[in-house]
């Protein structure tokens, strides 16, 4: 088994809550009381080696706690620093919390309950038991191997850390490249249907090429910041929308069911772009009739926030309506939530339905 396999096994192993801290200081007890009424419970000889065992197991969650606010990593090229320095400060936990428990559950057998023995009595009688226990011979042994253990462990932690920092890096490379992808595909919808507006009504292609303008304003925000709120998405809609309806007139009439109360939750950027510019390319545009486009955002009785467009366009059916916005967007809510978020399109009579559910806050890292 190699060093790293070792590691992982030791995290594995020792990945306990600290409950178990309880649970084997109330056993011993019980044990002692019950099974050991003659009080010899302190001479086993292999108690100190069990309890020790047992105890460093069990205590490992504590150890982590007391030593949270130490660095992991500690200044200087020697990688072992960390992982020997870790090991040691665990060793100081372990014995320190072996001794105490060790100590309070001799206090408690030995005294009995007997409130009339004087307590530098019952030291005393500790001291005696003491002897017996190899302490000084035994201390060394255990300091060693929880050494090499919490070593081990903090070896397996910072290759740990280290992984997830890199993986985190690159997720978040690959989904700005994926948001870089996208901001030229709506400018260029968008331009496109600018030109069609320049030789109907010059006006209004003026009024869009000034919307246009504060569209890339926010696409400039989103490609400084890489994230957005659902208020900051309606508002983009909204300015998408007001250039749709230069374009399309009265064939294009939006409805909005939105709950403002979840304005303020962050999100990826341009979520709800892909979905709006699906509906009108697919449904609205190629109809000749007049098609209502309906926007709602609502939180789901799991708590989790659904976002989703229908309209009652041209029907499409649902497998070839998946372009470069939706496969795109598709992609990046799985980098960012995992596979606590989906995104599904679908049929209901006259309507097509598009529809996000994400949670209410980002999994792991912030964008």
């Amino acid at each position: 088994m190699t060093i790293q396999g070792l590691s992982r096994f030791t995290q594995k192993t020792m990945r306990l809550s600290s409950t178990w801290v309880v649970i084997v200081i109330l056993t011993f007890f019980l044990l002692g009381t019950f099974l050991f009424q003659n009080k010899n419970l302190l001479l086993i000889p292999q108690l100190n080696f069990w309890l020790g065992l047992i105890f460093l197991f069990s205590s490992y969650p504590v150890g982590i706690g007391l030593l949270s606010p130490l660095p992991w990593l500690y200044s200087g090229d020697d990688e072992l620093r960390a992982g020997i320095t870790r090991g040691a400060l665990q060793s100081i936990i372990f014995n320190s919390l072996w001794l105490a428990v060790a100590y309070s559950i001799a206090f408690f057998i030995l005294s009995d309950g007997d409130k009339g023995v004087p307590a530098h009595f019952v030291g005393e009688e500790i001291g005696q038991h003491f002897k017996y226990w190899d302490w000084v011979k035994r201390a060394p042994v255990n300091s060693v191997l929880s050494t090499i253990i919490g070593a081990l462990i903090a070896n397996g932690r910072v290759e740990k850390i280290e992984k997830e920092t890199m993986t985190e890096a690159l997720s978040q490379i690959r989904l700005r490249g994926l948001q870089a992808q996208l901001s030229p595909h709506v400018l260029h919808n968008s331009l496109n249907g600018l030109a069609e507006l320049v030789h109907q009504n010059p006006i209004k292609a003026e009024r869009g090429i000034l919307g246009l303008s504060a569209l890339y304003r926010q696409f400039l925000d989103f490609s400084v910041q890489h994230k957005s709120t659902i208020g900051k998405e309606k508002i983009f809609i909204e300015h998408w929308a007001d250039l749709e309806i230069l374009r399309l007139g009265s064939r294009l009439h939006i409805e909005w069911q939105w709950d403002d109360s979840l304005n303020s939750i962050p999100i990826p950027p341009l979520v709800l772009q892909p979905l709006v510019e699906n509906a009108i390319k697919h449904g609205v545009t190629p109809s000749i009739h007049p098609c209502i486009l309906r926007i709602q955002s609502f939180r789901m009785p799991d708590g989790r926030i659904s976002l989703s467009v229908e309209n009652n366009g041209i029907s499409l059916d649902p497998r070839f309506a998946w372009g470069l916005g939706l496969t795109n967007l598709d992609s990046r809510l799985k980098i960012v939530y995992g596979n606590q978020s989906s995104l599904q399109l679908l049929k209901r009579d006259d309507w097509t339905y598009a529809q996000v559910i994400i949670p209410d806050h980002y999994l792991g890292w912030s964008l």
